[in-house]
C-alpha cells in the first residue's frame, strides 16, 4: 500500500487526529477512487481529480479507465521518473 504507516500519522498527529487521518489514507480514499473508475464513470477533472465537490470544474475532463491511467502514467513520469 502507498500510503502513511500509523505509527508516523501518530506521531505526526496524535492518535486522535493521527488515526482517522491514515485510516481514510489508506482505506477509505483508494476505495472511493476504485469504486469512481471501476463502476460509477464519472469524469475525472484534471484540476480536481475524482474529489470534485462540485460540478463547475473549468479544466478538461477525462471520461474513460484508459485515459485516466494514462495521464496518471504521464504524471509519475514527470514528478517521480516513473517510479510511482
Amino acid at each position: 500500500m502507498n500510503g502513511v504507516d500509523l505509527i508516523t500519522s501518530i506521531n505526526l498527529f496524535g492518535f486522535k487526529d493521527g488515526f482517522p487521518f491514515w485510516f481514510r489514507w489508506n482505506f477509505i480514499d483508494p476505495i472511493k477512487m476504485w469504486y469512481w473508475m471501476n463502476i460509477s464513470h464519472k469524469p475525472y477533472c484534471l484540476e480536481y481529480g475524482f474529489f470534485l465537490e462540485k460540478e463547475g470544474c473549468a479544466a478538461p475532463k477525462l471520461y474513460t479507465k484508459k485515459e485516466i491511467k494514462e495521464h496518471w502514467k504521464k504524471i509519475s513520469e514527470e514528478e517521480f521518473g516513473g517510479y510511482y
